[in-house]
């Protein structure tokens, strides 16, 4: 039987004599109407998807679910009556799903009984999962809290939040990311210390045409990879198809340009063909009051005479550049 059985005040004859004069017998608790409440308050408890715990005052444990044990692997003696909180997360500790930040682990505690409401955090935990913890506060000092592993919500979060700014094929920054990043150095920065440098692929068509997608797709990545290595500090954005752009210091970024080349150049196998392609390279300084739009134009300018000096290139834009 249920401790809260053994523990259930029935009222007595001469009180079953005022409520039955009352009218309110039928309202009095009956040990078997205890029985029934006690026994759907365990299934309730056993079969709660997520854990649910409850402790006094102190922080000593009153109760908890098997959904509960089962979340940190607790051992049977640390899921009875009067346990401290303190024994169950030193063992997790050692077991390795123990909270990352132990030393704020209680804020969400403090929040409830200084508010009087619930209050609700994600904790990460050092085996790599993330629990939403809900404290409810109770009126001696105590309170109830819910665990529910939210791990598969956080990794899908990540995943929309990621693919809104990245590029899916290159794992690059996409072109969004790159508007933004432009807006943000035109505004917070003085004349001449920036640079952008618009890339472009050569001889990229005809590994598509010759090799097909797949193998197009390849060297985009390869491309992709060894630009961010050459460019370290400074993102690397892929803009759509095979162009690019970077956003870095314009001291040096001339010689930056030039170890792009390098990089891509060197040949890619294409089923154990080595691939060779090229890149011309645009380069604008980024300077006080010019728009994005403006900025843009003027890379693309340097980039198109790249292009049509033979690819494989560095133009830095001058004033009087324009298309044909």
């Amino acid at each position: 039987m249920s401790r809260s059985i053994k523990s259930a005040k029935l009222p007595s004859a001469r009180e079953r004599t005022r409520l039955e004069a009352d009218g309110n017998l039928a309202r009095a608790p009956t040990l078997e109407g205890l029985i029934v409440r006690s026994e759907q308050f365990d299934i309730a408890l056993k079969h709660m998807p997520h854990g649910l715990c409850m402790f006094d005052r102190n922080i000593n444990l009153l109760l908890c679910n098997p959904a509960y044990a089962r979340l940190y692997a607790l051992p049977r003696e640390l899921t009875e009556r009067g346990v401290p909180l303190r024994r169950i997360l030193e063992f997790r500790q050692l077991l390795g799903n123990g909270p990352c930040d132990l030393e704020h682990y209680f804020d969400v505690v403090q929040v409830a009984r200084e508010t009087g409401a619930f209050a609700s955090r994600r904790v990460a935990l050092t085996d790599g999962r993330t629990i939403q913890m809900t404290h409810n506060p109770m009126p001696d000092g105590g309170y109830v809290a819910t665990h529910e592993d939210v791990t598969g919500y956080v990794l899908a979060e990540q995943q929309r939040h990621f693919l809104a700014s990245h590029d899916v094929l290159t794992g690059l920054l996409n072109r969004g990311a790159f508007l933004l990043a432009l807006e943000e150095c035109l505004a917070g920065f003085s004349s001449g210390l920036f640079a952008l440098h618009l890339l472009d692929l050569d001889s990229f068509k005809p590994v598509n045409d010759t090799f097909g997608h797949q193998a197009g797709d390849l060297v985009l990545q390869t491309a992709a990879s060894r630009l961010s290595l050459i460019s370290r500090n400074s993102p690397v954005y892929r803009l759509g198809g095979d162009e690019f752009a970077v956003l870095s210091e314009m001291e040096g970024a001339a010689a930056l340009a030039k170890c792009f080349i390098e990089a891509v150049q060197d040949p890619t196998e294409v089923r154990s063909i080595p691939v060779e392609i090229g890149v011309s390279i645009g380069i604008a300084a980024v300077e006080r009051g010019l728009s994005s739009e403006e900025l843009f134009h003027r890379a693309d300018v340097a980039l198109y005479k790249s292009k049509m000096s033979g690819g494989n290139r560095v133009t830095l834009f001058k004033a009087g550049m324009t298309m044909p």
